[in-house]
């Protein structure tokens, strides 16, 4: 049986493992374009004549530092065209949960800071998008 400090870096530990692997799997979109990852011009609709060279390149090395009571997300910029970044989002616990925004971040930012309460477990993943 475990005590409650032993609990409590069980619990840590497996949030931080939670985070990064879903960080290697959801890591960046392929393409940088759409939560999907496809291409997108923007209007929402695929209609077949997307302008994919203005796309920007996927953001990488997605990471993780997870301390007692934060998460801290970092990647690496690889594109010179983005209007900004969004991360999405969702509760690791339900396997139907959609990801959902959780912030829309502006241009060459690489790193973002979030609180997280005890017994919280969210997926994450990064894309860069533009205008």
């Amino acid at each position: 049986m475990l005590n409650g400090e032993d609990e409590a870096m069980l619990k840590l530990v497996s949030a931080i493992f939670t985070c990064l692997i879903m960080l290697v799997a959801f890591g960046c979109s392929p393409s940088g374009g759409d939560e999907e990852g496809r291409p997108s011009d923007g209007d929402g609709e695929d209609d077949g004549d997307s302008d994919v060279s203005n796309v920007p390149r996927s953001p990488s090395d997605l990471e993780a530092v997870a301390g007692p009571e934060d998460i801290t997300l970092s990647w690496r910029d690889n594109s010179n065209n983005e209007s900004g970044f969004r991360i999405y989002f969702r509760d690791a616990a339900d396997d139907d949960a959609q990801y959902a925004v959780l912030v829309e971040l502006g241009v060459d930012v690489t790193q973002f800071y979030l609180p997280v309460g005890p017994e919280q477990y969210f997926e994450y993943y990064v894309v860069a998008f533009n205008s």
